[in-house]
């Protein structure tokens, strides 16, 4: 399974040195918090064929609350890890779920690179990132509200 996450809102005031080491605990604590109540949640869904569209839009929902962002989606690899296919798309703004088109590894070869090499894929500035570029103008381009993204592999073991 595999996370993605999109924010609107760009850098804060100019800090100085000791202020914004202090800032960056508070933030580590709170997303530490965030995780734990996001895998909280994900833990808990009954999940059947019958409650997998409801629980998918609940769960983009609840990350979109806990994390404070405007976007959050769910997307499955398939076997070879060449396309991701969306599972769901929440959008805080407009209050609506969505199924997005899939990506493709040729086309966006750069972002499927990073997020398979890393666990976690955090961009301040989608727009200039070389792995994200590619995708805010495929999937982001009607709007310049977002800034940044931050994207999480979830790894299913089946068993």
């Amino acid at each position: 399974m595999f996370f993605s996450q999109i924010s609107h809102k760009k850098g804060g005031a100019f800090l100085r040195r000791d202020d914004k080491i202090i800032e960056n605990l508070h933030k580590i604590d709170a997303i530490r918090v965030q995780q734990e109540r996001i895998f909280e949640k994900a833990k808990y869904c009954a999940v059947n064929p019958k409650t997998i569209k409801e629980t998918l839009e609940n769960i983009c929902f609840e990350v979109s609350q806990i994390m404070d962002c405007e976007r959050v989606s769910i997307w499955l690899f398939n076997e070879d890890r060449t396309v991701l296919h969306s599972q769901n798309s929440y959008n805080d703004e407009t209050k609506e779920h969505v199924v997005d088109e899939d990506l493709r590894a040729e086309e966006f070869a750069a972002y499927f690179t990073a997020i398979q090499s890393h666990r976690t894929l955090a961009v301040v500035d989608i727009n200039q990132n070389e792995a994200t570029k590619g995708i805010v103008r495929k999937f982001l381009g009607y709007s310049g509200n977002y800034h940044s993204r931050l994207d999480a592999c979830i790894i299913l073991v089946s068993g």
